[in-house]
């Protein structure tokens, strides 16, 4: 029985490498692979608080015994113990109580901590929404001087948590820079950073792609002219990979013919766009992808993230996590901590709080789905009145009907955690994420307040930036600041 925190910390990490390895290199599945895991687990589980075991040391141990059978499992011992587990979940399933249950985590390291030091170096936060980048930036000693966003509901996030700090909601367009400047009480060129996430929709691959034509783009542009207009000593911007492959013209793909597109239909011709136009920001600036989970963040989210700065070089930060570990003469990692898991950050939540309902149709078919499971995990003869229209679709879907897996990152944040394509659904219980969960994922604090309808909760925490990610950043740019 393992009764240290510390022991058992290090095994779970250890755990989570061998687990990470095998979702690479099975021979099955990965998503079955991820069910069968997240099913033994829970069999194991029950057999071994039956023997007396405390919460958390029963989930390390199931998941530990879990993963050493589908490492040993050939297909037809795989598929044995797939389908007798499954069809006793789906018999719990029937009775499996409403409350909430507990599955400790004897420490719980997620949350960011703020620093003891503070020092003066000043912040004007752009485009700030539930104030995930500004955050980062607060939590390591940062002063963020003014904020801004268009919608109220991210000005009452700001009153309510911060509430020294100066704010304007209104459309960038409607103020200038200089105004924006003797609100934070700074002159031009004196800023230290400039910080913003220009509203996304355009670029996203969710949305419909309507490039650097749809009025919304429009803030990307005013991003741009502030950092030409406050001249800040270093500036962060950060945006969604979809931006890499958008056009400035957008052309249906129905119509689409990619021997005579024009300069601005092409592939990737906003990105190289705003190339050209950073170029003339007469910054040294660097860009990347950066995913949220290489920052410790519990949840899988890919942003690219530009830093720039007027003196020196600039870098992107380091990773600290990572899904493999490797280590050779060219390419040591072998200091990298394995990715943090969704059951370590929500283990120790005493309760749910609020959270959203599934539409009718949806909650009777998710008893039927395993931990880590999906829409390929509903009985066959249900899939097509389950998927309706979108089974013929293209792409996995994954998220139809998914329940999350207790040991691995969660997938990027969505704003509606029970619609039928984007469920969030919890592993074991009959619901989806609630609110305090999902500011688990993102990182914010358990008492950063977010007010309104859990619609409008989930919406800001969803478009937010990652705490864990935006506190690297943040890290990374004093190191720079000071040389």
């Amino acid at each position: 029985m393992i009764t240290h925190a510390s022991s058992l910390t290090q095994i779970y990490d250890e755990i989570k490498w061998r687990y990470f390895a095998e979702l690479k290199r099975s021979d099955f599945y990965k998503g079955d692979v991820r069910a069968f895991v997240g099913l033994r687990t829970w069999h194991y589980e029950r057999e071994f608080a039956d023997e007396g075991c405390l919460p958390h040391e029963a989930h390390v141990m199931a998941f530990e015994k879990a993963l050493a059978e589908v490492s040993h499992a050939n297909t037809a011992k795989f598929q044995k113990l797939f389908d007798a587990t499954l069809e006793d979940w789906r018999e719990c399933q029937k009775s499996w109580p409403d409350g909430f249950e507990q599955h400790l985590w004897p420490e719980h390291s997620l949350q960011i901590e703020p620093t003891e030091e503070g020092n003066e170096l000043s912040v004007v936060s752009l485009f700030s929404g539930a104030l995930g980048l500004d955050l980062g930036f607060h939590l390591n000693g940062f002063g963020v001087r003014v904020a801004n966003d268009l919608e109220p509901s991210a000005a009452e996030v700001a009153r309510i948590n911060l509430p020294d700090l100066p704010f304007l909601c209104c459309d960038i367009n409607d103020v200038t820079p200089a105004e924006i400047l003797r609100k934070a009480g700074l002159k031009r060129g004196k800023v230290d950073v400039l910080i913003g996430g220009p509203p996304c929709q355009p670029f996203s691959t969710a949305g419909k792609r309507q490039g650097f034509n749809d009025v919304r783009s429009s803030p990307i542009i005013a991003f741009l002219a502030a950092i030409k207009e406050m001249q800040p000593r270093l500036f962060v911007m950060e945006e969604v990979t979809g931006l890499l492959s958008s056009r400035l013209e957008h052309i249906p793909e129905i119509e689409r013919d990619d021997e005579n597109l024009t300069t601005e239909q092409e592939h990737g011709s906003a990105f190289r766009w705003l190339i050209s136009q950073m170029d003339e920001t007469s910054y040294d600036y660097c860009y990347g992808v950066l995913n949220a989970a290489n920052f410790g963040a519990p949840q899988t989210r890919n942003r690219i993230v530009f830093i720039g700065t007027k003196r020196g070089t600039a870098s992107l930060p380091q990773p600290t996590h990572g899904f493999e570990r490797e280590q050779d003469l060219f390419n040591d990692n072998s200091n990298l901590k394995p990715w943090n898991t969704f059951w370590e950050a929500t283990a120790n939540l005493f309760e749910p709080g609020a959270c959203g309902k599934y539409a009718k149709g949806i909650a009777p078919r998710m008893k039927l789905v395993p931990p880590g499971g999906y829409w390929r995990h509903l009985p066959q003869n249900d899939i097509a009145a389950a998927m309706g229209g979108a089974v013929d679709a293209a792409g996995g879907k994954m998220g139809f009907y998914r329940r999350l897996a207790w040991d691995e990152p969660s997938p990027t944040v969505v704003t509606s955690p029970a619609q039928k394509g984007t469920i969030f659904g919890h592993p074991y219980e009959q619901r989806p994420l609630s609110v305090a969960e999902f500011k688990r994922l993102q990182g914010f604090p358990d008492s950063w307040e977010i007010p309104g309808a859990s619609a409008v909760q989930y919406k800001l925490i969803g478009n937010a930036v990652s705490v864990h990610m935006s506190s690297a950043i943040a890290r990374h740019v004093a190191q720079l600041l000071k040389k």
